[in-house]
């Protein structure tokens, strides 16, 4: 019985890692032996079959249509198109084998797997209106390379997202509409070039931003409005204000990225991103109890 943590040697990458006392409480109690990788390499194998947006151009092994597909032409499995897939053209029990108990499991479930059709693309295709290009998603409508994403309208290029209405280049937003290349906004309105903004109105190259509208280049404000580089202006004068700055212009707006990188050195930042959670380690946590390195 192990009465402490252990330091071992990840079998694959060679580094150290540590195996914590509950860790080999769990290990007991679900009758499994301790792992031999590290948490890294372990959670790659786990995810080295998923394919969210490496797409191929290839023919619907069922009606010989065009297709773009997570699987390649000289893919040794059968892929059918969402439509053919979700059809009722084809009955998976008709792959049905039977098990031989004289020989490994995962052989056999390997060869069930090349054999029953995949679908080109991992969505409900039911649910989708006008939405062909999508991997990993669920009603969606009049959306276009959007990956993980659900319950979208008029959006592009966005992944990890629900609830958007025309938004582009989003990556993990939630109820939130006309947005454009942020990361991590909740229930924001016309928000850009921003990251980590919840309630949001109006705010451009912004950061940490709480209920919050008319904002730009501002960092850590909480219900505050028409602030320029966190300065308090009046609202004709800020209106006035960011004239000066054309985010009309590509060059315009990468020099004032720049510029707001530079700025935001002066705060201090979060140790992590989340709200609402208790003994959790990792980053972008919410409503979470107990949670380890997570993410």
């Amino acid at each position: 019985m192990n009465t402490q943590n252990e330091n071992r040697i990840c079998q694959n990458c060679k580094t150290e890692f540590i195996i914590d006392l509950d860790d080999f409480d769990f290990y007991k109690k679900v009758d499994v032996p301790p792992p031999t990788f590290c948490p890294t390499c372990r959670a790659q194998r786990r995810l080295s079959f998923l394919n969210e947006r490496t797409l191929y151009k290839r023919t619907c092994d069922m009606t010989g249509e065009f297709i773009v597909s997570l699987f390649p032409q000289d893919s040794e499995v059968p892929v059918y198109s969402p439509k053919a897939w979700w059809s009722d053209n084809w009955d998976a029990m008709d792959y049905g084998m039977d098990y031989d108990f004289s020989r490994s499991f995962f052989e056999q479930f390997g060869e069930l797997l090349r054999k029953v059709p995949q679908f080109a693309l991992q969505n409900q295709y039911t649910t989708m209106i006008r939405t062909e290009y999508v991997n990993m998603g669920t009603y969606n409508k009049d959306c276009y390379l959007v990956f993980n994403t659900s319950y979208c309208e008029e959006s592009s290029y966005t992944t990890f997202s629900l609830r958007l209405k025309k938004c582009l280049d989003i990556y993990y937003g939630n109820q939130s509409e006309l947005c454009y290349e942020c990361q991590n906004i909740n229930n924001c309105h016309n928000v850009r070039y921003s990251r980590n903004c919840e309630g949001c109105v109006n705010v451009f190259f912004s950061r940490n931003m709480f209920g919050c509208n008319d904002c730009f280049g501002c960092f850590g404000l909480r219900k505050k409005s028409y602030y320029i580089f966190n300065q308090s202006f009046t609202r004709e004068a800020y209106f006035e204000e960011i004239k000066k700055y054309n985010i009309a212009s590509y060059t315009s707006v990468e020099q004032i990225k720049k510029e707001f990188d530079n700025f935001v050195l002066n705060f201090s930042n979060r140790f992590y991103e989340g709200v609402r959670n208790v003994q959790v380690t990792g980053n972008y946590i919410y409503n979470s109890k107990n949670t380890r390195d997570s993410f």
